[in-house]
């Protein structure tokens, strides 16, 4: 009816602790209380798991009673140096990566629908290589404010092909400019900073 300790060679410390009325097992304490694993350490050292061969990954799964076919269970893994967070099917066998943070420090979340590159700090949304402080891979609706913060030609870059559709707002001159894939061109009329019809003359 008591506890069952697996005792190590130091005296006082109850390495391995099993209570027989819940089944719950204790790992540096006699007490785990309510849970069915409890770990406790005086460092912070608690758990390692290692797998072995090359590249081999460690695992944990998360399994729940959520009824919804394959969308109740979860894996965590750390595999050729990348931390992944993914979703597990039904039968445990196909885990699709969620959240992946790369041995690089890249962050992923659903294989680039929002990356976070961690050399530029740049931002991908559906693309995994941005190339700007925000890249957007396909359509974008902004329901407030677009803001063009005031700059120069310079700072805006050559217009060429790989350019072609940016805008910048001018601050010298007080006004838009767009690319067309050879030159910057000003949009608006006679008014300083107005968008209406493009223009048809280079920039000065």
């Amino acid at each position: 009816t008591g506890a069952l300790s697996i005792q190590g060679d130091q005296v006082g410390f109850n390495n391995i602790v099993l209570v027989p009325t819940s089944g719950n097992v204790g790992i540096g304490t006699t007490d785990p209380g309510a849970y069915k694993l409890f770990v406790q350490s005086s460092t912070y050292n608690l758990v390692a798991l290692k797998a072995g061969g090359t590249n081999q990954a460690s695992d944990i799964d998360l399994i729940s009673s959520y009824t919804v076919a394959d969308q109740k269970n979860w894996n965590i893994q750390s595999s050729g140096g990348n931390f992944n967070i993914g979703s597990l099917n039904d039968a445990r066998n196909v885990i699709t990566n969620r959240l992946q943070i790369t041995s690089g420090g890249n962050f992923n979340v659903n294989s680039g629908q929002l990356f976070v590159q961690q050399s530029s700090g740049n931002v991908g949304i559906g693309t995994t290589n941005p190339l700007q402080k925000l890249s957007v891979a396909g359509s974008a609706t902004i329901s407030a404010t677009l803001s063009l913060g005031p700059t120069l030609q310079v700072d805006a870059g050559t217009c060429n092909a790989a350019a072609a559709g940016k805008e910048y707002y001018d601050a010298a001159n007080t006004k838009y400019y767009y690319c067309n894939g050879t030159s910057w061109f000003p949009v608006g009329g006679g008014t300083s900073g107005q968008i209406s019809a493009f223009n048809s003359t280079c920039p000065s």
